[in-house]
């Protein structure tokens, strides 16, 4: 069977099912041209788009995670288009995924094929895989496995090939090789650069957990299984509703899926968030085991997980992890699992800045503007600048001062010099004063008076008395002196 052949039974299939039931077999065999092959698989659709019991089977199936195993199982050595099964490598509510190699001696290549499950009702698997084949196409990044190949088997199962990534999930990749946490959020940097890049082509992943993102052994995270992805392209598809189908992991799941709700990136963005919980605390955010689908929907919707760094100190965890978490990361994770999408990150490149911001040492967006925080994130991430800094600062102040007191003892010293100047000169002219005043007193008014040849002490000390009282009154210190 062709992929052509199976368009014509698609579209035979949609209009049969707008009619009576009664009206159906006329319907087909003009419609088949008596193609009983054709008319057989037409009719097989039709059962399964009608029988409620088949219905109840397909909702009842999910869900259920995807399991790795190892062994092999029948449909080993089972040839598929070019490619021939090796062994099962995962199954789930979607189908299973199968580890094959290419044998048409073109080329030898490992690849991951996966099978559409044929409990799903063959009209909606063959819209998801025409849908999924398109969202692959589309995608070109090195940390999203690419698609390869896809097609139709003899018997009608679809499939599609991509790229084998030889890993490990993220979350055991971590615990096995006992990566600090920081390695772990330059990890977890990667799926988020991942996950941008489908939105930026307007894809959303929708089943984002660690069993669909494997680290390979170089060491490079690789996102999976866009099988359930919905393209905000495309028309939301009724069928999901219909069948009563719920394309998610509950332990991953966004609230507004729990309540079957239309989702966005926000829904990404709070898959995300459970991720980034479960790789730093060994711990989903909420139990879910044993749940009923009410009471998990309830979890979901409603409850609110204990802070991740509460969990690391309970069970005695890196102290470094716990300070990170109070610090900064409880709160980028409450914001990633918050219940309303509007007050999560916008963008996933959001969360991913804040983390990248972290580990730079810088300011989070999710902590605030508080300038305490902002001033100490500075310091912390720019200590020998700041050190560097705090020095120059203390040798400008005790240049400052050192420069204010030798300035404040110059100017003493030049007061002081300046004093002793002026008493100097002081002492300097009452030196002239007493000179010129004792020069006075051996000097006679009329200098044609005859004067006597020697002159009585009785006479020098009236005349110096007169002239004290009557030329130095007023100058104590020269009458003094």
């Amino acid at each position: 069977m062709t992929e052509h052949d199976f368009e014509s039974i698609q579209r035979i299939f949609e209009r049969a099912s707008e009619l009576a039931p009664e009206d159906r077999l006329d319907f087909l065999e003009e419609a088949c041209g008596g193609d009983t092959k054709l008319i057989s698989h037409v009719a097989e659709l039709l059962r399964s788009h009608d029988d409620p019991v088949v219905i109840r089977a397909v909702e009842q199936s999910w869900p259920r995670p995807v399991e790795v195993v190892g062994s092999t199982n029948d449909s080993a050595g089972r040839r598929i288009g070019p490619y021939r099964i090796v062994r099962r490598i995962g199954v789930g509510g979607m189908g299973a995924v199968y580890l094959a190699r290419r044998d048409d001696d073109q080329f030898d290549q490992e690849v991951a094929l996966k099978l559409i499950s044929i409990g799903i009702p063959g009209a909606e698997a063959w819209s998801r895989f025409r849908d999924e084949r398109q969202i692959l196409a589309r995608l070109n990044h090195p940390h999203i496995a690419r698609l390869l190949d896809g097609g139709m088997t003899s018997e009608g199962l679809l499939y599609f090939v991509m790229e084998y990534v030889d890993g490990v999930p993220i979350d055991r990749h971590c615990s096995v090789e006992h990566l600090e946490y920081r390695d772990r959020l330059r990890l977890f940097l990667d799926v988020c650069s991942a996950v941008q890049h489908a939105h930026s082509m307007l894809v959303v992943h929708r089943d984002l957990k660690p069993a669909n993102v494997l680290v390979d052994r170089s060491g490079s995270v690789r996102l999976l299984d866009f099988g359930i992805a919905k393209s905000l392209e495309a028309e939301q598809r009724e069928t999901l509703t219909r069948t009563g189908i719920s394309p998610m992991t509950p332990e991953y799941a966004s609230p507004e899926q729990a309540r079957g709700e239309p989702v966005t990136t926000a829904s990404d963005v709070y898959s995300l968030g459970v991720m980034l919980h479960l790789l730093l605390t060994g711990r989903l955010p909420y139990e879910l085991r044993g749940a009923s689908p009410a009471e998990i929907e309830r979890i979901i919707t409603s409850a609110e997980p204990e802070k991740p760094s509460r969990v690391v100190r309970s069970e005695g965890g890196d102290p470094a992890l716990v300070r990170a978490l109070e610090s900064e990361l409880d709160l980028v994770i409450a914001r990633t699992l918050h219940k309303d999408p509007a007050r999560r990150y916008a963008t996933v490149d959001q969360l991913a800045e804040d983390i990248g911001r972290h580990l730079d040492g810088k300011p989070v967006l999710a902590r605030g503007d508080a300038f305490s925080y902002r001033a100490a994130k500075f310091i912390g991430r720019n200590r020998l600048l700041v050190s560097a800094a705090a020095i120059l600062a203390l040798v400008i102040v005790a240049g400052s001062i050192s420069t204010a007191w030798q300035a404040r003892t110059a100017r003493r010293q030049a007061a002081l010099a300046e004093a002793e100047r002026d008493r100097a000169l002081v002492e300097s002219r009452k030196a002239d004063e007493v000179a010129r005043f004792l020069t006075g007193l051996f000097e006679v008014a009329d200098p044609t008076s005859e004067v006597p040849d020697t002159l009585q002490v009785d006479e020098i000390l009236d005349r110096g008395a007169f002239r004290i009282e009557s030329e130095l009154n007023g100058q104590p210190e020269l009458q003094a002196s």
